[in-house]
């Protein structure tokens, strides 16, 4: 029976090592991906989704919405719609 114990001991502390192993490297990466971040916007490359402020006499709020992008006409659709 103390073996069968010791086993599921060592087990248990393995798993828990590989956890903390696990959570250390996300940590880590977490670090890196946010390091990497930082030297783009001081080298002064946003990053691609990022928006520029807005100007401090303008809110967002009232910000007019951007216009639609207009969408090339395409004679080959693929659209199941069909128009009578």
């Amino acid at each position: 029976m103390k073996s069968v114990d010791r086993i599921c001991f060592v087990v248990y502390l393995v798993w828990f090592k590989n956890r903390r192993a696990k959570w250390r490297k996300q940590k880590r990466e977490e670090q890196e991906r946010l390091r990497k971040l930082q030297e783009e916007r001081a080298c002064g490359r946003a990053p691609l989704l990022a928006r520029p402020p807005p100007s401090p006499t303008q809110s967002p709020a009232l910000a007019p919405p951007a216009p639609p992008t207009p969408r090339p006409y395409s004679d080959d659709s693929d659209s199941d719609l069909e128009v009578a």
